[in-house]
């Protein structure tokens, strides 16, 4: 039998292996197929909350709210731990606690590395030349520790069990495993435990979170935009086309009206069901903020993604209001501002929720005595002639919330049930075990079935044998007590019969254990030699 020592190491390496299982799917790093992130914070951005040479731990998360304190990859510095100050359609507006101004950089949701879940002050200045790859490392050489107490201490068992002429880990002939489990009542004692442990963590798991979760179901769309303009020329011999058009400078002395359009269209990835309004005007206006509007197309209501605005402006009725108010005013600047508006309003659904949105984007143009010339760079990004700009249509749908095992992840609700499965059948596992061992305990007749039955030793009958040497016989109490120096030993029951005479013993070496069971004992035992 093996020593309560040797129990409670064995019980120790089983809860320690368990433990480092557990902390693995705690804390494995993302590089390895877990759920964490290790940032070493190098500035003093987010204090007084955070320091440099601190080690931010953070975690994936399904979705990211305003506050949040989040870690994402900078396309030219590498990460960034900031907080969430807000949205720009799909991307979010971070900035530092301690400075007084926003990032430059809007990541969207694929650019960033997780959410804060804790921080540990300093430990990064002791961190700073390890990647996360090494500290995996760590756990990867806890569970090699565990793995190998574990393997030692089989090894251990096996080379005794060599030393006793019997392969590790064989059950004696005819015993079943459970039987073998109930009779190394250690050895069922730590798998039981370890299992126990094991589920009980799943099921700790699994019913500490909900079974469905909600994540982010955004849907983003694009408005989109395509300017053009044209005007006759008096001399048509002055462009390629007889005609200025877009991009050309309008000459005031050639033209008077210019015809402009708009087309519109709208994109997204999802079904979108859109209809709404447009009207598209002119505005003329100089820089300190006066502003006279000319309408070029009336309110329109269209139905569908896209449609097409047009109209036309005279540049001789501009110039006019233009002269009249500066006859009436006394200010006279030397140039004035014309710009192009369609004034858009959509509404209807977008992945089959309501949504609506506005889109006014400005095509400017510079008006001064001689000319209407297009101000290129009006366009606050990309091409001023072709505007666009992204919405997002926020939403949340539900899913089945997921534990992460390792490198999988399992469903909660598969998690609930398979932890009360494996609790249940670790209890099932208990009870045969403690009847086994009840039964163990239990008196035993002195037959060679009884024996065989309740201890799963093979019973081998011998024939008598020369008389032993002084002091090599040991008689024992009971056959339980034969049993076990033969479990101890690894050696098989024998038994001597004839009539009047029965008697069971055990050779370890030059000793003899022996039990008589019915008669007075041989007087020239010695041996035994197999029937």
């Amino acid at each position: 039998m093996k020593t309560r020592r040797t129990l409670l190491a064995s019980l120790g390496s089983a809860m320690a292996l368990v433990l480092v299982v557990v902390a693995w799917v705690a804390f494995a790093p993302t590089r390895l197929g877990g759920q964490v992130s290790y940032v070493i914070v190098s500035g003093n951005s987010m204090e007084p909350g955070m320091h440099r040479g601190d080690l931010a731990v953070v975690r994936r998360s399904h979705s990211y709210t305003e506050g949040d304190i989040v870690t994402y990859r900078h396309p030219e510095i590498g990460p960034v731990i900031h907080r969430i100050i807000g949205r720009d359609g799909e991307r979010f507006v971070l900035k530092g606690d301690h400075n007084d101004f926003i990032d430059g950089h809007h990541p969207v949701e694929a650019e960033l590395i997780g959410e804060l879940w804790f921080r540990v002050p300093s430990v990064g200045r002791l961190m700073g030349p390890l990647q996360e790859q090494k500290y995996a490392a760590v756990l990867i050489v806890l569970a090699l520790v565990g793995l190998g107490g574990g393997a030692g201490a089989a090894a251990n068992r096996r080379r005794a069990s060599e030393r006793e002429g019997r392969p590790a880990g064989a059950a004696h002939a005819g015993e079943t495993v459970m039987q073998s489990i109930t009779r190394n009542w250690e050895d069922g004692l730590v798998t039981l435990g370890a299992a126990a442990f094991a589920f009980l963590v799943l099921a700790f798991v699994s019913f500490g979170r909900p079974v469905t979760r909600e994540v982010p179901d955004n849907a983003v769309y694009t408005q989109s935009g395509e300017f053009a303009y044209s005007a006759k020329a008096a001399n048509g011999t002055l462009y390629d086309s007889s005609a200025a058009t877009t991009g050309d400078p309008v000459y005031r002395r050639q033209s008077d009206l210019v015809d402009v359009s708009f087309r519109y269209w709208l994109t997204s990835e999802h079904p979108a069901t859109v209809s709404g309004s447009y009207r598209l005007v002119a505005e003329a206006g100089d820089d300190a903020g006066w502003k006279r509007t000319f309408e070029l197309q009336p309110e329109t209501p269209f139905q569908g993604s896209a449609f097409t605005a047009g109209g036309t402006f005279s540049l001789n009725e501009i110039g006019a209001v233009i002269e009249r108010l500066e006859n009436e005013t006394g200010v006279r600047n030397q140039s004035y501002t014309v710009s192009v508006v369609p004034e858009v309003s959509i509404a209807g659904t977008l992945s089959g929720r309501a949504f609506e949105d506005t889109f006014a984007p400005r095509l400017e143009f510079k008006l001064d005595p001689f000319q209407l010339s297009l101000v290129k760079d009006s366009g606050k990004a990309g091409n001023a002639l072709a505007p666009s700009t992204e919405g997002l249509n926020q939403g949340k749908r539900t899913e089945s919330n997921t534990v992460n095992l390792l490198f999988f992840e399992l469903g909660v609700a598969t998690g609930r049930w398979l932890s009360l499965l494996g609790l249940g059948l670790v209890l099932a596992g208990a009870g045969v075990f403690i009847l086994g061992a009840i039964r163990r305990m239990g008196p035993a007749g002195d037959s060679p079935q009884s024996v065989q039955a309740k201890y799963g030793l093979p019973v081998i009958t011998v024939r008598s044998a020369p008389t032993p040497r002084a002091n090599a016989v040991i008689d024992v109490a009971s056959v339980d007590d034969l049993a076990r120096v033969a479990e101890r030993e690894g050696a098989v029951l024998l038994q001597e019969i004839r009539p009047g005479y029965h008697c069971y013993f055990v050779q370890a070496g030059t000793v003899v254990y022996r039990f008589q069971a019915l008669g007075t004992p041989s007087k020239n035992f010695r041996g035994a030699t197999a029937a």
